[in-house]
């Protein structure tokens, strides 16, 4: 199981993977990840998948990426929106991923 991040109160959401910038306090990540990435499987639905990314930003994440291994693309999402990427990266971070080396 990937780490679990506190999107409310009543709410955890487990990404496939965060990168956090500083130590986790506890079992539950509280402070927003820089970056979370979702890899989707086959009964993912898009308005489901639409719904995680946007709560991930809503807690103040700085960028999701969502990686579809079975179309062998990768979306970066952030504050200006959504755009598929060959290679995803943070902005202002030296974190990135070229995606067609990882698919090989």
């Amino acid at each position: 199981m990937g780490p679990r991040v506190q999107i409310s109160p009543q709410r955890i959401r487990v990404p496939d993977l965060a990168v956090l910038q500083g130590w986790p306090q506890s079992d539950v990540i509280v402070d927003p990840p820089l970056l979370t990435i979702e890899i989707l499987s086959p009964g993912d639905t898009d308005s489901d998948t639409r719904a995680r990314v946007q709560e991930y930003l809503g807690i103040g994440t700085k960028t999701v990426w969502l990686i579809d291994p079975w179309a062998r693309t990768g979306h970066e999402c952030d504050r200006r929106g959504w755009r598929e990427r060959d290679r995803l990266e943070v902005d202002d971070e030296p974190i990135y991923v070229e995606l067609e080396s990882s698919f090989e």
